[in-house]
């Protein structure tokens, strides 16, 4: 009897211990629509986490830059330009998504996930 309570015990504590490594992401999605003239520089400051925890994840098609960079403060900032004389959209989208899955002594435990959606447009001259 002593034997089934020790077991019992041990598996109410595993399960105790390990119900925190199964926590699913949690994706948010934030869509900035920007609206641009001809080679207009952009900037938007992102997340107080730094730059190393932002990456870009969907590529523009039509920049001169897009970069994630940190300012002073320590906040990841997105860096946009269009190429020289675009006219159109254009789409950046940055997330702090590692897909590592590893923190601390739990491998399984995801963070929560912010995706940045630049939707981007650029007008050319009034005419």
């Amino acid at each position: 009897m002593k034997r089934i309570s020790t077991l019992a015990l041990c598996l109410a504590l595993s399960a105790f211990l390990f119900s925190g490594c199964m926590k699913d992401a949690v994706t948010k999605t934030e869509v900035i629509n920007v609206e641009l003239n001809l080679n207009q520089d952009y900037s938007y400051v992102m997340s107080k986490e730094g730059s190393s925890s932002m990456q870009i994840t969907q590529q523009g098609n039509h920049f001169s830059k897009s970069e994630v960079a940190e300012n002073p403060g320590s906040a990841a900032v997105f860096n946009y330009k269009p190429e020289k004389d675009f006219e159109g959209s254009d789409e950046v989208k940055i997330s702090n998504d590692k897909s590592s899955g590893k923190h601390g002594h739990c491998h399984h435990e995801q963070e929560d996930v912010t995706v940045y959606d630049f939707k981007i447009t650029v007008k050319g001259p009034i005419k």
